[in-house]
């Protein structure tokens, strides 16, 4: 899942409520989609698919490593504070970091909500996550506790199920914006690497390969000062920085480009950006891998080495127009396949059986934990709810999402 969002619809410390959906209490979320990493844009479209709104913790003046305790503290405090605000029916948290998880799943307990994670391959110690890799036995724990852990592949579905847990593959939500339909490459070709600087991205190895194409332009996207040092001093000269990029930006960059190459050395990742260029309607390169051969059967594959790349880019070039063609099938397919992993996780979010009924039994814990609340704000000054603001606040359309600008939101 590792790929730029180019959104930055998250939240710090505050958050825009949303009304509650389905089995809606006004003012009160029937999902909540949680995370203090940086994807904002996943969490805002999978909330907004399933009637419900997502919140962020990120602050950008503690987004370095060595501080990375400190922002996981403050992050517990905001999050705690958001559920007992909110209190969402059900939850779904993002898995790194695994605290969140844990907040989530202790919340639930005590609500009678619905708990699901978000692991990324990150989250179980891939792409280079050494925190992660050593939280495996505590990552086991709650997801055997959980109802529902999303993973990208059906590798992670069985490592989840070997813990005792219930495993969904699910990938990346239609987005609201429309595409803007390709046209044919010029002497230039235009090609965009989407990606974020991470470290399971071969950055120095696409720059080697495009090297040598000089009728080959490569716009690249991510926050430069993540670059290994002397990458971007180095860089060729048909190679551009685009920098970090908002949502408009990111998208212009996308109906920009003649295709999309979108790289990780972790064979169990799907990224996002690869799902944006589909939607996009860009043809695309990825690494040669089973989870992606699955997922984008349309799309070019190359192993991650210069010679390799620079075997698929020109594979790209004279392949370009056919690829044009087929772009619009290669989104009808990933609309469909979307439709059903979110119809899987609405199931367990909204816990329907099989005439799609809300579990009445656990609704009613969950208005019980409701009703305390209500009688702590009754007992607090006029005008307050139990922790001194209006204990519902702005309410906008059902399905709404967080809006609050959140660091470096480019990667998921």
């Amino acid at each position: 899942m590792t790929a730029p969002t180019g959104d930055q619809a998250g939240a710090g410390a505050g958050a825009v409520p949303a009304d509650g959906a389905r089995t809606g209490q006004p003012g009160r979320p029937a999902v909540a989609f949680l995370t203090w990493g940086q994807v904002g844009a996943r969490a805002a479209e999978i909330a907004v698919s399933l009637d419900g709104e997502s919140w962020g913790f990120r602050p950008r003046r503690l987004d370095t490593r060595w501080l990375a305790p400190t922002r996981w503290l403050l992050g517990a405090v905001a999050t705690v504070w958001y559920l007992l605000r909110r209190r969402p029916r059900a939850v779904i948290a993002t898995n790194p970091p695994i605290w969140l998880g844990l907040i989530t799943r202790l919340y639930a307990w005590l609500a009678g909500a619905v708990t699901v994670l978000d692991s990324h391959p990150g989250g179980f110690g891939a792409q280079g996550d050494r925190v992660a890799a050593r939280l495996q036995r505590l990552h086991a724990w709650l997801a055997a506790r959980v109802d529902l852990v999303l993973v990208t592949t059906p590798a992670w579905v069985k490592v989840v199920e070997g813990w005792g847990g219930r495993g969904l593959v699910l990938h990346e939500a239609e987005p609201a914006w429309s595409p803007t339909p390709s046209r044919p490459a010029g002497e230039v070709f235009h090609l965009l690497f989407a990606g974020v600087f991470g470290l399971d991205e071969p950055v120095a190895e696409i720059l080697e390969a495009v090297r040598e194409l000089p009728n080959v332009l490569l716009s690249v996207t991510g926050d430069p000062r993540r670059a290994p040092e002397g990458l971007v001093e180095n860089a060729p000269v048909n190679v551009r920085f685009l920098g970090y990029l908002n949502q408009p930006s990111y998208i212009g960059a996308l109906a920009d480009a003649d295709a999309v190459v979108v790289l990780s050395t972790e064979p169990t990742s799907v990224m996002r950006a690869a799902c944006d260029a589909v939607w996009a309607l860009r043809p695309l390169l990825v690494n040669d891998s089973l989870a992606l051969a699955d997922a984008f059967p349309d799309a070019i594959r190359a192993d991650c080495t210069p010679d390799a790349l620079r075997t698929g880019i020109k594979e790209l070039m004279d392949r370009h127009a056919d690829l044009r063609v087929r772009a619009d099938e290669a989104r009808a397919r990933q609309a469909g396949r979307w439709r059903e992993q979110r119809d899987a996780l609405t199931a367990v979010v909204y816990r329907s059986g099989p005439a799609g009924q809300v579990d009445a039994a656990a609704s009613g814990k969950i208005l019980a934990f409701g009703r305390t609340r209500r009688r702590a704000a009754r007992r607090a000054p006029s005008g307050q709810g139990p922790g001194g603001h209006g204990s519902d606040g702005h309410r906008p359309g059902r399905g709404s999402a967080e809006a609050v600008p959140m660091a470096d939101d480019q990667s998921a």
